[in-house]
Formats: structure tokens, C-alpha cells, sequence
């Protein structure tokens, strides 16, 4: 059974506006959080809507809001230090790639040198 059928059986107009004024704005969240769970959705959503102006009177929006600017400069900063770390890494990575690169270049330079080298005093022997 309902409140809602308790109510008509009492003969009492039911309204969730009327059964939520008279509660703490503090203890609302307590109650939305048991209703949920015991009632179910609809009887939370109703409970929500008739309680939406209270809980909205809770919340130091100021204060919510300066929250999130920190937590979101926090992770911009958590950000910019991994995109540092990370071009670091790739530039050390590239660094070292160049290096190995420059030694497999001037050891083929040295073996061509030497290959030409070999033909060409081959060539003088063989006369």
C-alpha cells in the first residue's frame, strides 16, 4: 500500500510537497537515500521532485564551484607533467636512434670505402 492510498483512506489530500516541508533540509538526503531503497524509483523521483528546492538549498555552490576549478587544474597539471615526461622520453629515444643510426651510416661508409679500396689494389696485382 501507498501513501498515497493511506492518505485517500484518511481522507487527507496527499501531496509530497506537503509531506516533505515539514522535514530538516539536513535529514532530506538520509530519506532519498532509504525511500530509493525501500520504495523504489517512482517513489524516489516524486520524492525528488517535491524535495529539489531544499537540497538545492544545501549546496554551497560557491564552494562546489571552487572544487572543481581546483580538481581540474590539478589534472591539467597531472597532464602537462606526463606530456613533459613523455616528449622527454621520445627525445632521449630519438636521441639514441640518431647515435645508431650515424654508426650503421659511417660503418657502411667504412666498408664501401673499403670494398673500393680492395677492387682497386686487386686490380694493381693482377697486371
Amino acid at each position: 500500500i501507498t501513501r498515497m492510498e493511506l492518505s485517500s483512506l484518511q481522507g487527507v489530500e496527499y501531496s509530497h510537497s506537503s509531506v516533505y516541508a515539514e522535514i530538516e533540509s539536513v535529514l532530506i538526503p538520509d530519506l532519498l537515500a532509504l525511500t530509493g531503497g525501500k520504495h523504489g524509483q517512482n517513489e524516489l523521483y516524486h520524492m525528488l521532485v517535491a524535495t529539489a528546492p531544499d537540497l538545492t538549498s544545501l549546496t554551497n555552490r560557491t564552494s562546489m564551484l571552487k572544487g572543481t576549478i581546483a580538481r581540474n587544474m590539478s589534472q591539467i597539471t597531472a597532464l602537462t607533467a606526463e606530456f613533459f615526461h613523455q616528449t622527454s622520453t621520445l627525445t632521449a629515444e630519438n636521441h639514441n636512434l640518431n647515435r645508431r643510426l650515424e654508426s650503421i651510416e659511417s660503418g657502411e661508409n667504412y666498408q664501401s670505402n673499403r670494398k673500393i679500396s680492395m677492387n682497386t689494389c686487386g686490380k694493381k696485382r693482377g697486371r
